[in-house]
């Protein structure tokens, strides 16, 4: 997996206990593709960088796609995790996580923050955003208080940004 472009990772969550123990979908190496209940292939066949079944934990997601570009932005890389899909498809799961199984942004804080702690001879400046689109409205997720965002093009503004600054 090149860490100098875009990385495509999809996951198929487990099904919910409500849902039908049909699985409409048939993954092989990193392509997936819909089938029918007869096992028949329907459809097209998507390829992307990397498929995870319903086995895998956010561990295994982590370790796979996010660690190597963690280990990019140590370099100065900048990084960005998105995650889309429909309503109840995991992104919230695989992003924020459980207790027992911590999701891919916590992995991301604590894994920056040791080799940060291991590399004494830098310093280093953190910019960190961590927002929800939902329904065309941007919410920042770590100030409860901005709410419905409006995105601007000013780089002037940008360049000397500070957060206390209203």
């Amino acid at each position: 997996m090149s860490l100098d472009n875009i990385t495509v990772a999809v996951r198929a969550r487990p099904l919910l206990t409500s849902e039908s123990k049909f699985i409409p979908w048939v993954i092989e190496n990193n392509s997936i593709q819909q089938i029918d209940e007869d096992k028949v292939l329907i459809g097209e066949t998507y390829v992307y960088d990397e498929i995870f079944d319903v086995n895998k934990k956010n561990e295994d997601i982590y370790n796979t796609t996010i660690a190597p570009m963690v280990r990019s932005a140590i370099e100065g890389i900048n990084l960005t995790v998105f995650a889309y899909g429909a309503t109840s498809s995991g992104k919230t799961y695989t992003m924020n996580g459980t207790r027992r199984d911590p999701g891919v942004m916590p992995r991301i804080i604590e894994d920056i923050f040791n080799q940060i702690q291991m590399c004494n001879q830098r310093k280093f400046l953190l910019r960190v955003s961590y927002v929800e689109i939902y329904s065309e409205v941007i919410n920042d997720l770590l100030d409860k208080n901005n709410k419905d965002l409006k995105i601007r093009e000013d780089f002037n503004n940008c360049v000397n940004y500070n957060p206390t600054e209203k």
